[in-house]
């Protein structure tokens, strides 16, 4: 997250007046990531970002469990129940 707007290119997303957001977003540590880091950074840093596709886990050729899933991370109770996070179930609720 750290190079997003090395370039600028956040800023010129942003003034294109348009819903912009992170189409893959996860950690990259095998031993286990702080999903709140996501929060922390997108919060200061990228404050109009309005979406993020959170990467899933995945198990490569049976031998090895790579584990990228909130679920599967630090803080994940935490990552979705923060007033910034609004789930699929969140918007259904509000459409009834």
């Amino acid at each position: 997250m750290t190079k997003v707007n090395e370039d600028g290119s956040y800023d010129a997303l942003i003034r294109l007046n348009k819903p912009v957001g992170f189409a893959e977003i996860g950690g990259q540590s095998r031993s286990g990531f702080d999903n709140l880091m996501i929060i922390k950074a997108i919060d200061k840093k990228f404050p109009q970002m309005v979406f993020a596709v959170h990467w899933q886990g995945w198990t490569s050729r049976g031998l090895f469990r790579t584990q990228r899933a909130i679920v599967e991370n630090q803080n994940a109770k935490e990552f979705m129940n923060d007033s910034l996070i609004i789930t699929l179930g969140s918007v259904t609720a509000f459409l009834k």
